[in-house]
């Protein structure tokens, strides 16, 4: 079906060349084409085309038009006679600041009846509803109609259009959402797309390209992933709610699509019924998809059935949308606008059916129509009269009464959609089939949905992969891949795998193969069944099923239970899993691998001559290792050649491995090859030779000098002492490890060999001097106690005077001091060995000379040596270099007689701190009285003034010492004596002022505070603000700044004047400066809160706007702290939330909340119900049905104040909530009411219940059958085809009273179940069915000219057999031809069958009347006849008679 209407061929490109020529002419636009009772909102947006740069666009009207250029720049704003001349070229938006009730607005350089100015949206404010303020104005809207930017225009030419604040918009799709619906404003919306001229615009192409589908096809939704097998039936079926259906296919434009469905099947595609499908959007050039998940207009599923379905292109889609319009009477119509400005009337659709039911008669008495109809409303030709339903679309009757919905029309608050195009294309009617989830066809468990969009399986074959298990079974059984024969990929099929031998009545015999041993079963889902590492195919080598001999069992992972797995014998070792000793070394291979580590596949994995099984089983020694104990040797050699333990690598236990001892010549089972008593390890760690017991040749073995003398076994001498060890121990008996056995500083081979002194006796002649003192330092002779023969022995002259000073007796000044050794030792007290006894570092000759105590290391007692006083930096050869101190600087010396050198009354030690004769920086020079030059001695500062004798300044603060103490009487030690912050010398030599007055000019701030803060600290008010820079310093101000806190006061007048705080800009912290509140506001600048109503000063006028003196600025009875803290209302407006109560008296007297413009929610503004629906605006639903109010009023229509607006006894909301309309006592409209439904338990909103095809009314007035049983006599006939194409009774089962089912007659014999006898053949229908067994339907079941009653009652032949008898002659033949008995095929019994007489035109009704050339046998023997009549002879005769005995046995037989 398409709707295409007639447009010319004939179109006149424009195009660019029109701007180039255009005239100079200015064509007003707006209130000349509206009229001036449609008045243009404030805030509307237009635009206006300029195609020529230099065109000026020209405004009148109220306010102004604020106009902004194409790439949407602000231009300039447009007064009332204002013109702009345009620099660029393109559409230019203007704003109008107010309402429009008079304005145009014209381009000087217009081409004469186009049009320039256009709006996305047309918002008017007419004032009435009346006849009299509507308008007749057109709108001309600009629409895409090809890829390569061409357009049209379709007018609107209204007739009577009126509302009283109204919205006009045009779109390619109408209500978001509504699929070419219109629907009720609240909870929708709409987007306007189209540009809206006054005047067919000047830059449209008015050309069209015509749509073309090509290459449209159904997709199953899960197409990417259905199987090559299931392709494609799944892609011919829809299951709602599981699988969707996309329809493909290809635009050669940008248009939109319409899918249509018969879904009420009744033959007719209806785009604008909702009881078909519709589905709408937007084309693109090339392929295009429509998803459709099976859902019809109100989002149910979809009947299971076949449906016819059609797609059709459109371009050049307009949706006009009119918002809040009342009425169109005589109505509107769509014209498409020609090149040269002709019009060619279009047809509209439009569907109303959801807000069909607040539609008033319109003036001629007649309600606008519900819907356009399937072949929609056609405009006309542009002359032709407006006829209201006709060739318009028409509704309303301009405010006069109100319709059910308590609105003005279906226009009041409702967007109203009406649509057409410009061309389309159709495609061919396809039959798209929907189906259920529990379809499964073909028998395999799973349903057809599953196969198709879950395991994309042929839903029509039981066993898509042909490897003999059913689809079913691999999905929910087994958990194969059922698209798969192999679903592990191991190479055997899953049917083998699972024991299959015989396959599914689907499975390819060419494909399946069957199990040769089902009673072993292997993993289909394991592509390794034994998880040995082969697949179970490397096993099942020709994949039968069968383990044969030469193949491994896919089941047992170690076939030869060796202990290795089949896989790794074969993969990693290159076993036989077959064999479990592969080598044959004793060992099993799986023992070779897994607890030797030996190679399986060598029975010698070591190469050392043994097998492996040997060194395991009868050596222990490792396989794997040609040496097991790492000695040297190979283990087989160990065994057989030096009996030594192939596992022990120190047979013996000697500490040696064998090898080294096989190789080094050791006896390799004999730990002490020499016998000497050590071990042959401890002589090659000794370096002893295990071969030889003596190894050093001193007489005595190894093992004695180890393990008895301790001597060294490679050293004859192990003391080298120069006698041979053993002599020591045999002959001398001195120690062989000890050079000088007593101890007496010669060695035992010395005194043995040299001086024949006992090695033995320190002290070998006895004169109490050790025979090496003797030797060594004395020369005396050991051997004589006397040398000198004095008479004294050599030790008790050795314990002389001479000795104990050690003294040279021969020498009078032993340590060339100066002094003689008497002297010293006599007078002096001095050592004659030292010569210098104090340590000090000066001779003691020195210092006698001197003056200086030899005695005493510090002569005058000062703290510095005498040899740091003098100078010295070396000491004497005596000097102990442990007492002696260095002077660290020789060319400065003091006075080491004298402990003040330089009288400046500090010691020389004192002012030399570390004594060292140098003068660090820390330290006073001891030479000089005034170290730091301050005219103060060093022994003043540090003794009396304890200043710092090295700093003339020593606090720093710019006064030397010496002045501070003298001139300025400050503290030398203090650098801010009067502590008032400043340094003495800042205050002397900067500030002037005192050291000693911490406030020199008494204003209450020390000096230093005023220096610090900038204030003259010898004036006591330095910023003269009245007050002294002491109360400042009190308060906080700031003493150099009149306004310290810059509030606009000066901090004397906010002490003295005001009270307020100078420190604080806002002393009561509201958020006004003080100076704002004295000087501007006038408000306490010592109260936030000046006028008391809870809100303070600053936020009333920062924050609120409100009166900071005024406690109600608003004056709605509520102060404005209450408004703003309590009950959050704006202070400024007596209606807060704008819902037409006080806020007041919304919280005093309704108790509602002045903030919520509803209250209760229940979507009725609180001053709509109070004042207009006298609900209770805090009480959602004031009737208590369980509906809100405004759910009622604005959704459902009912009384917000009622429970059951249409008092058909079940409460709005119950209505609503089940579905039935709660205005409409009966919603279905089947003649019962919604009460009355309920109680009986049909379906309220469904006509027919039981969906039998009778509504409920008439079931239950007319028919008295069950409304809730489809088939209430359960004849297998639904009642409604009983009462409306079979006419039985749905009450009987059996309406003819043949005993047959009426369903039965229909359904399955097809015989008439009104009609006892279908085929009046004059036996029952079921008498036919059930006894006779013949043709209900047919009078002569067998064809054989008599009717099935003639033969069934009357000839009692079969009817269902044209020859009863088998004679050769039908039974109606016999009877009412031959006079035959029908039932007997030798009527006359003459031996010849009644069809053989009539074949041979004899008489079969008597029997002396014989077919020619026959012969039948008698009491007379057997008679022939010729042709002629006579009896044949001969040959001839035998041959007659032979033939026609043979005849007669026949049929005797």
């Amino acid at each position: 079906m398409t709707m295409k209407p007639q447009i010319s061929s004939l179109w006149t490109l424009i195009g660019s060349s029109l701007l180039f020529s255009v005239p100079s002419v200015s064509s007003a636009e707006g209130t000349a084409q509206t009229n001036s009772i449609q008045k243009l909102a404030s805030g509307s947006t237009i635009y206006v085309d300029v195609l020529s740069i230099g065109e000026s666009i020209n405004f009148t009207g109220s306010g102004t038009l604020e106009l902004y250029d194409p790439n949407g720049a602000y231009v300039t704003t447009l007064s009332s006679g204002a013109s702009y001349t345009s620099t660029m070229t393109g559409s230019f938006s203007g704003v109008f600041d107010s309402q429009q009730d008079n304005w145009d607005v014209n381009v000087v350089g217009t081409n004469s009846g186009f049009g320039r100015v256009w709006a996305y949206v047309w918002s008017f404010r007419a004032g009435s509803f009346a006849q009299s303020a509507a308008t007749n104005a057109s709108f001309y809207a600009r629409i895409p109609t090809g890829p390569n930017g061409e357009d049209a225009v379709v007018e609107l030419k209204p007739e009577g259009l009126a509302g009283y604040n109204y919205t006009i918009i045009g779109n390619s799709y109408g209500v978001d959402g509504m699929n070419g619906r219109s629907s009720f404003s609240s909870g929708n919306a709409f987007s306007p797309e189209y540009p809206l001229y006054l005047l067919p615009p000047e830059i449209a192409q008015y050309t069209v390209i015509s749509p073309q589908i090509t290459g449209m096809e159904f997709v199953n939704s899960n197409a990417a992933n259905v199987g090559t097998n299931s392709a494609a039936y799944c892609d011919s079926v829809l299951i709602p709610g599981e699988m969707s259906l996309n329809v493909n296919f290809t635009s050669n434009v940008d248009g939109r699509y319409q899918f249509i469905c018969d879904i009420s099947q009744d033959g007719v595609l209806d785009r604008t019924n909702p009881d078909d499908l519709l589905l709408t959007g937007d084309t693109t050039v090339g392929n295009n998809t429509i998803v459709w998940d099976g859902t019809d207009a109100d989002g149910a599923y979809v009947g299971a059935g076949s449906y016819d379905c059609q797609l059709e292109v459109t371009i050049g889609d307009f949706h006009y949308v009119a918002e809040d319009v009342e009425t169109s009477y005589d109505g509107f119509r769509l014209f498409r606008v020609n090149s040269d400005l002709t019009r060619t009337g279009l047809y509209m659709f439009w569907n109303d059916s959801e807000v069909q039911s607040c539609d008033v008669a319109m003036l001629n008495g007649q309600q606008g129509l519900e819907t356009a109809g399937v072949s929609g409303i056609f405009a006309g030709a542009y002359t032709d009269s407006v006829v209201p339903n006709v060739n318009a679309r028409s509704w309303g009757d301009f405010g006069a009464t109100r319709g059910s919905c308590n609105t003005l029309s279906k226009g009041d608050i409702t967007y109203l959609d009406t649509y057409t195009w410009l061309d389309d294309d159709q495609s061919a009617l396809v039959e798209l089939t929907v189906a259920n989830n529990t379809d499964n066809s073909d028998g395999d468990v799973l349903t057809d949905f599953e196969e198709c969009s879950i395991y994309f399986t042929d839903p029509l074959d039981m066993d898509s992969d042909d490897d003999g298990l059913s689809d079913s079974d691999e999905v929910n059984s087994i958990g194969t891949d059922p698209l798969a024969m192999d679903s592990d990929g191991d190479g055997i099929t899953d049917g083998v795998e699972s024991g299959v031998s015989i396959p599914t009545v689907d499975s390819d015999s060419s494909l399946f193969e069957a199990d040769v041993d089902p009673s072993t079963t292997t993993n289909p889902l394991s592509e390794d069944s034994d998880g040995d590492g082969l697949f179970d195919g490397e096993e099942d080598i020709n994949f039968d099923g069968l383990v044969d001999t030469t193949e491994t069992d896919p089941n047992n992972p170690d076939t030869d239970s060796d202990g290795l797995s089949d896989g790794s014998e074969l993969i990693t070792h290159s076993t036989d899993p077959l064999d479990t000793d592969s080598d044959d070394d004793g060992l099993s291979d799986g023992d070779e691998v897994n607890m030797h580590f030996t190679q399986p596949v060598n029975p010698d994995s070591d190469g050392d001559g043994c097998t492996d099984g040997d060194e395991v089983n009868s050596y222990g020694s490792n396989p794997n290792n040609i040496d097991t104990d790492g000695d040297g040797l190979e283990d087989c050699d160990e065994v057989n050649v030096h009996a030594t333990d192939p596992i022990d690598n120190d047979s013996d236990g000697d500490g040696l491995n064998d090898g080294d001892e096989v190789t080094n010549g050791t006896n390799p089972i004999n730990a002490d090859s020499d016998g000497d008593g050590l071990s042959d390890t401890t002589e090659f760690t000794l370096g002893t030779d295990p071969l030889d017991s003596d190894s050093d040749d001193d007489g005595c073995n190894d093992g004695s000098e180890v393990n008895t003398h301790v001597t060294d076994p490679l050293d004859m001498d192990s003391d080298d002492d120069g006698l041979n060890d053993c002599d020591e121990v045999t002959i001398n008996l001195t120690n062989p490890n000890n050079i000088d056995t007593d101890g007496d500083g010669l060695s035992d081979g010395d005194e043995v060999l040299t001086h024949f002194t006992d090695p033995s006796d320190v002290d070998t002649d006895e004169d109490g001097l050790e025979d090496g003192y003797e030797v060594i330092t004395h020369l005396t002779n050991p051997l004589d106690m006397d040398s000198d023969d004095d008479g004294l022995s050599d030790g008790m002259e050795g314990q002389g005077i001479e000795f104990d000073y050690s003294t040279d007796p021969n020498n009078s000044d032993s340590d060339s001091d100066g002094l003689t050794d008497g002297n010293e030792a006599n007078v002096r007290g001095t050592n004659p060995s030292d010569m210098d006894s104090d340590d000090d570092g000066l001779s003691d000759g020195m210092e006698v000379a001197q003056g200086t105590n030899p005695l005493d290391i510090d002569s005058d007692g000062d703290g510095l040596t005498d040899g740091v006083e003098s100078g010295l930096m070396v000491g004497t050869v005596d000097t102990d270099t442990s007492v002696f101190v260095a002077d660290a600087d020789s060319t400065s010396t003091t006075n080491p007689l004298s402990v003040d050198s330089d009288g400046d009354g500090l010691t020389d030690g004192e002012e030399d701190a570390n004594l060292d004769g140098l003068v660090d920086l820390t330290e006073t020079d001891p030479n000089n009285p005034d170290t730091d030059g301050d005219a103060c001695t060093d022994g003043l500062e540090v003794n009396t003034y304890s200043t710092d004798a090295l700093d003339a300044d020593s606090d720093d603060d710019g006064l030397s010492d010496c002045a501070e103490v003298v001139i300025h009487t400050t503290n030398p030690n203090n650098p801010d004596t009067d502590g008032d912050g400043c340094t003495d010398g800042d205050e002397v030599n900067n500030y002037l002022t005192s050291p000693l007055d911490m406030d020199s000019d008494s204003d209450g701030v020390d000096d230093c505070d005023e220096v610090a803060n900038g204030s003259d600290p010898n004036n006591e008010d330095s910023d003269g603000d009245g007050l002294d820079d002491g109360q400042e310093d009190l308060l906080g101000t700031d003493p150099n700044s009149e306004d310290s806190d810059g509030d606009g006061l000066t901090d004397g007048d906010e002490v003295n004047v005001h009270a307020t705080d100078p420190t604080d800009s806002d002393s009561d912290d509201d958020g006004l400066t003080d100076g704002d509140e004295v000087i501007t506001h006038l408000t306490d600048p010592n109260d936030s809160d000046s006028d008391r109503d809870g809100l303070t000063d600053g936020d009333e006028i920062t924050v609120h706007n409100t009166e900071p003196n005024n406690l109600d600025t608003d004056g709605d009875g509520c102060t404005d702290g209450d408004e703003v803290n309590t009950y959050s209302t704006d202070a400024l407006n007596i209606d807060s939330d704008g819902d037409g109560l006080g806020d007041c008296l919304e919280i005093n007297t309704h108790l509602t909340d002045p903030n919520d413009v509803d209250s209760d929610g229940d979507g009725l503004d609180d001053g709509v119900e109070v004042n207009d629906v006298l609900t209770e605006p805090t009480i959602a639903d004031s009737d208590g049905d369980g509906c809100t109010d405004g759910d009622e009023v604005n959704t459902h229509l009912t009384d917000p104040n009622n429970d059951d607006s249409d008092s058909d006894g079940v409460d709005d909301c119950d209505e609503v909530a089940n579905g039935s309309d709660p205005n409409n006592e009966d919603s279905d409209g089947d003649g019962l009411n919604d009460g009355y439904e309920k109680e009986i338990g049909t379906d309220p909103n469904n006509a027919d219940t039981d969906n039998d095809g009778a509504s409920d009314g008439v079931e239950v007035n007319e028919q008295d059958t069950d409304p809730n049983s489809e088939d209430s006599d359960g004849d297998g006939l639904s009642d409604g085809d009983e009462i409306n194409q079979y006419n039985t009774d749905p009450n009987d089962a059996d309406t003819d009273n043949d005993g047959c089912g009426d369903g039965g007659e229909v359904l399955e014999y097809e015989t008439d179940p009104n009609n006892v006898d279908s085929d009046g053949d004059s036996i029952g229908d079921c008498v036919e069915i059930n006894d006779s067994q013949t043709d209900p339907n047919n009078e002569d079941s067998d064809g054989d000219g008599c009717t099935d009653g003639e033969e069934y009652s009357a000839y009692n032949t079969n009817p269902n057999n044209v020859d009863t008898d088998a004679d050769g002659i039908g039974d109606c033949e016999e009877v009412k031809e031959y006079g035959t008995n029908p039932t007997n095929p030798d009527t006359d019994g003459d031996g010849f069958t009644d069809g053989e007489e009539v074949a041979s035109q004899t008489s079969p009704t008597t029997s002396q009347e014989y077919p020619r050339g026959k012969y039948v046998g008698g009491s007379e023997g057997i008679a022939a006849c010729s042709s002629t009549g006579q009896k044949p002879t001969g040959m001839l005769s035998m041959f007659t008679m032979l033939i026609g005995l043979l005849s007669f046995r026949r049929r005797k037989q």
